[in-house]
């Protein structure tokens, strides 16, 4: 591949390339791109827009979580060390909320994406600043995704390249990622210029990913295009917050194994060094965002203090596990090996209070499946995927497909198939 950087007089005229191909080998090839930002000569600009991208968006969705805070704060709904993963959460309701707003039209999406910003900052001006042991706990997980997000953006621009934001996520740690994180934004662009989500030529259908992460790129996205600020580092940069929501659910778990708060923040300073964190913050699928919020729901089941548990702890626990079954149908593997403990849980006498969490979380996943079924179905791509070891499309449902692929192969094949997916973990 050759970078070519085009002559000053180039611009604004229209120009005529020929390009001779004079391949002798077999399979060689040439292809031209349009002309695109980057290559030789870019030096940092691609840091500068991820930078300029990833700060707006921090200080937008900062006021939204900081609100949440502040007014969730005085009415104690769950121990401080979690309130920061549950402010996220309340923002990642009102994305949801944003992309069924901008489904249904996207001026009307526009305008509910302002509103919201609005409230935000009107929720910071007039509630109360928290009482000092959240603030502590807040404050420490909010420098800790601020540096984070910061060290993680440097390490992914540390060389010049001229490629965006989402393929420079899946070549810059791991060459050759699929394009899955670029899903979430093509469902919001289309969103956000009225264009329809249905497409018969489409490799993925809108219905087989979750739309959560769309909702929260739509949430910022009218004021970064306003800002003219390119829409994939836009979108992008605010997909890695949604995704350093795993920074406060690291925190809240720690925190609930009784770590103190220098020492859990010691700890979630080493492990950022992971090249999994790295990977799949920045590469925003999203699975760390799923996996994060679903660790909400594990620690306020599992692990909260006696004067937490209850009817309210069971149920936001249960909008915070229908919010990561939104944001990646992949966590709800996660939650079956919660069924046990929680059959014994209804023995012993709180069998109401999860069945009204089970409504819960049915009436909050109810809009999204009814999208699947009846908008633009099927949606079982990722189950055909991953439980029958279908990759391309194809018109077979999803028991079909998992009975028909299943009985092609013999046993020893099976096993050799679940012992390379476990090797590759």
């Amino acid at each position: 591949i050759i970078d070519q950087a085009l002559p000053d007089s180039w611009f604004g005229q229209p120009i005529q390339i020929v390009a001779i191909d004079q391949a002798k080998a077999l399979g060689g090839w040439l292809a031209l791109t349009e002309p695109i930002r980057g290559g030789v000569g870019d030096g940092a600009t691609g840091l500068w827009q991820s930078l300029a991208a990833w700060s707006i968006n921090g200080v937008l969705l900062g006021v939204l979580w900081l609100a949440a805070i502040r007014m969730l704060a005085p009415r104690r709904v769950v121990p401080a060390p979690w309130l920061p993963l549950v402010a996220l959460g309340v923002i990642a309701a009102l994305a949801y909320a944003t992309f069924w707003t901008y489904f249904a039209h996207p001026t009307a999406g526009i305008a509910v994406s302002f509103l919201i910003l609005l409230g935000g900052f009107a929720g910071c001006w007039r509630t109360a600043t928290p009482d000092p042991e959240t603030a502590a706990e807040t404050g420490a997980v909010a420098r800790l995704m601020l540096l984070i997000g910061l060290f993680y953006l440097a390490l992914l621009h540390l060389l010049p390249s001229s490629l965006d934001f989402y393929h420079l996520a899946a070549n810059r740690f791991r060459s050759g990622l699929p394009t899955d994180n670029e899903l979430p934004h093509e469902v919001a662009s289309r969103l956000y210029a009225a264009e329809p989500l249905r497409r018969a030529d489409a490799d993925w259908l809108s219905s087989d990913r979750p739309p959560l992460q769309s909702g929260w790129q739509l949430l910022t996205w009218p004021v970064l295009a306003q800002l003219e600020i390119a829409p994939r580092p836009a979108s992008g940069t605010a997909s890695l917050w949604l995704q350093l929501g795993w920074v406060a659910a690291a925190y809240g778990l720690l925190r609930a194994l009784r770590l103190s708060s220098r020492r859990a923040t010691a700890w979630i300073a080493v492990i950022a060094t992971s090249g999994f964190f790295l990977q799949n913050t920045t590469f925003t699928w999203p699975k760390l965002s799923a996996a994060a919020l679903a660790c909400g729901a594990f620690g306020l089941w599992v692990l909260p203090p006696p004067e937490t548990r209850g009817r309210r702890a069971i149920f936001i626990g249960a909008a915070l596990g229908a919010l990561a079954w939104l944001s990646h149908g992949g966590v709800a593997f996660s939650f079956l090996a919660l069924t046990p403990w929680i059959l014994w849980r209804c023995r012993r006498g709180e069998w109401r209070e999860w069945l009204l969490a089970a409504l819960l979380f049915g009436l909050i996943a109810a809009p999204w499946l009814a999208y699947q079924k009846f908008y633009d179905p099927p949606g079982n791509r990722l189950l055909k995927w991953h439980l029958g070891g279908q990759i391309p499309k194809d018109a077979r449902g999803t028991w079909q497909t998992i009975r028909e692929n299943y009985a092609a192969q013999s046993w020893r094949e099976i096993w050799a198939n679940k012992r390379l997916n476990l090797e590759m973990q």
